[in-house]
């Protein structure tokens, strides 16, 4: 929809990036056609910025590591070409737009074909490592460990770490890493148990275990709650610490840290 287009152009423009195939840029809705690459394209003027050869230039059939696809034999003069066919023909091109640039798959094919499958998969992955190393905090798990994070009003970053391998579920511990400005520091993840942590500016907090939780920090103090004892860990100016929390005399503290 043109909604949709003003949308991607104002987020590109923005400083924002973009990255998508001339099949994402159809107007066209019926099944047979989309599964015939029978696409009619949007006019959107979007559209006919950074893929103006969509439905208009020839399609030459190519190869990607031997495997058959449909390329356009045009991209815009202007962009910078990142990846290219077995026959050296533009695959993916990238162009500034505004603040922001857009990356294109200039095949007919959608990004889910076998002929380019794993090349959209790795520049995706690519695209998200830049964009998470400009990022002040962050995060690190592999394929025993996922997270996922929570910017707030105040600007603090709330991360959720969970061990996700269950077929490994006898293993006792595995280990994250959360990084805070240069420095990373290791969080060990016990299966089943998923592991807040909150970072504000310099200083990130986190407890052992999911009866206990840290309600706000800053570079002097930590709020917490919780029952029982804790184990809370400080991570700041390049040092990790634990700290043994007693609940038992009341349900919320603060900590001079």
């Amino acid at each position: 929809l043109d909604e949709d287009m003003d949308k991607l152009s104002a987020f590109v423009t923005g400083g924002g990036t973009l990255f998508i195939g001339t099949a994402q840029l159809s107007v066209t809705t019926d099944r047979g056609d989309i599964e015939g690459y029978k696409l009619t394209y949007t006019d959107h003027p979007f559209r006919k910025l950074i893929a103006p050869q969509a439905g208009c230039a020839e399609l030459i059939e190519d190869t990607l590591d031997g495997k058959t696809l449909h390329i356009y034999d045009k991209h815009p003069i202007d962009a910078r070409v990142v990846a290219t066919t077995d026959g050296g023909r533009a695959l993916i091109y990238e162009m500034q737009v505004g603040e922001g640039r857009a990356l294109v798959l200039n095949t007919l094919e959608y990004a889910g074909n076998p002929a380019i499958y794993n090349l959209v998969k790795e520049t995706l992955a690519r695209l998200g490592d830049e964009q998470f190393d400009k990022e002040p905090v962050w995060a690190e798990g592999d394929e025993f460990i996922q997270f996922t994070t929570y910017k707030q009003d105040n600007g603090d970053m709330h991360f959720y770490f969970l061990s996700t391998d269950w077929y490994c579920a006898d293993e006792p511990m595995r280990v994250a890493k959360l990084r805070i400005g240069e420095t990373k520091y290791d969080l060990e993840i016990n299966f089943g148990r998923m592991i807040k942590a909150v970072v504000s500016g310099d200083t990130g907090a986190w407890f052992d275990n999911e009866d206990c939780d840290v309600l706000k920090i800053s570079n002097k103090a930590v709020t917490v709650q919780g029952t029982g004892i804790g184990t809370l860990s400080v991570a700041k100016d390049g040092i990790l610490r634990q700290i043994t929390v007693d609940f038992s005399d009341e349900s919320v503290k603060t900590l001079d840290i």
